[in-house]
């Protein structure tokens, strides 16, 4: 049985001037500004959590038709530098139809549709055209959820204003007809 020995040739010169030499004040340096990214990154609640809920809360619900109700919520956001609001999720007894984020007082329009990116310090509001599926199911005052993306990408929840859901005041979709009387 033969055996090959291999032989240890030495290292090339030029591949030696690539490869870094260790260094500890290199690597303190990176680890205390990696420690310090993801410090500010936790403290940062504009990048991470935006947030459309403000002290206004104003808004509006009421009918819009054979049993669809129209909602409008004044919207304060939050977040740096941008964020997206991507969706509007359904209550029990109604699905959302559509929803649009306009400038306040202005009809919706085509170019409204979520997913709308939204800026901090705009004055805009939310117009959500729910359908009503199930009377028996709507709960009064339910209170409807926001979907949020943040410029890096993670999404977040937000709950939004009682107004906002189509069940607020039962007692208007009971008198418009949307609704038959519990």
């Amino acid at each position: 049985m033969t055996r090959s020995t291999a032989t240890a040739q030495p290292p090339d010169p030029t591949l030696r001037t690539l490869v870094p030499r260790p260094s500890r004040r290199r690597n303190t340096i990176l680890a205390v500004a990696a420690v310090a990214v993801l410090v500010g990154l936790w403290f940062s609640p504009d990048l991470l959590r935006p947030s459309v809920i403000g002290a206004s809360g104003g808004g509006s619900t009421g009918p819009a038709g054979a049993h669809e109700v129209r909602s409008t919520i004044d919207l304060d956001p939050h977040g740096w530098p941008w964020f997206t609001i991507e969706s509007v999720g359904d209550l029990p007894g109604a699905t959302v139809e559509d929803a649009w984020v306009t400038p306040r007082d202005a009809q919706p329009a085509a170019s409204d549709l979520l997913p709308q990116r939204a800026h901090a310090g705009t004055t805009t509001q939310l117009v959500i055209l729910w359908k009503i599926v199930d009377c028996g199911r709507l709960v009064e005052k339910a209170v409807p959820t926001v979907t949020l993306r943040t410029a890096v990408g993670t999404s977040t929840v937000e709950p939004l204003s009682v107004i906002a859901g189509p069940a607020f005041d039962y007692a208007t979709l009971v008198a418009s007809g949307v609704c038959p009387a519990r």
